[in-house]
């Protein structure tokens, strides 16, 4: 089975999982904030070709779609009444696992940087070769923050407190002693 199709194959058995857990309630099910499915499937729904390759073009493309389905009077804003909708429909459909939409500014409405800030630091994160392409295999990657690399033998000695501790009266710790 290709790479490909293992993924596919653990989407849907995730999707399926949760459909059948949210038929058993009124609530969307419990699902854990950093699982890596979901945000598999928040760039694929960018992947417009169908190629399973989600580049920045596409990525953007999407960004404004969506925002313009949103912005019900067309005025090239969020306003407070839309922001508040769409927060409600992001709630009901994906539960505490949602990112509601944020006037990060304090300008009075969601702009389209605003509305696309989570996605756009998503996809940076994501593409770990920076080419402006998300691959499944980019996708399918931990998505942790490198260690910072180990000390030299020169930084170690840096590092070092000076003789007597630095601190007046020598020592380790001020008032001497250590």
């Amino acid at each position: 089975m290709s790479s490909i199709a293992k993924i596919i194959a653990k989407v849907i058995l995730v999707g399926a999982t949760a459909a059948l857990l949210a038929g058993c309630s009124h609530k969307p099910p419990p699902r854990d904030l950093m699982d890596p499915t979901r945000d598999i499937f928040l760039l694929l729904r960018y992947d417009a070709n169908g190629d399973h390759k989600i580049t920045r073009d596409e990525m953007e493309a999407g960004l404004k779609a969506e925002y313009a389905a949103i912005d019900t009077n067309h005025d090239g804003k969020l306003e407070s009444d839309e922001v508040q909708a769409e927060n409600q429909r992001r709630w009901a459909q994906e539960g505490p696992q949602s990112s509601p939409l944020m006037d990060w500014n304090m300008d009075g409405n969601v702009d389209l940087a605003e509305f696309s800030n989570a996605v756009h630091s998503l996809f940076g994160t994501v593409d770990h070769n920076k080419d402006n392409v998300v691959t499944v295999e980019e996708l399918q990657s931990p998505r942790t923050i490198a260690p910072p690399p180990p000390l030299q033998p020169q930084d170690q000695q840096q590092q070092q407190p000076p003789p007597g501790g630095g601190y007046p009266g020598g020592g380790g710790y001020p008032g001497g002693g250590g």
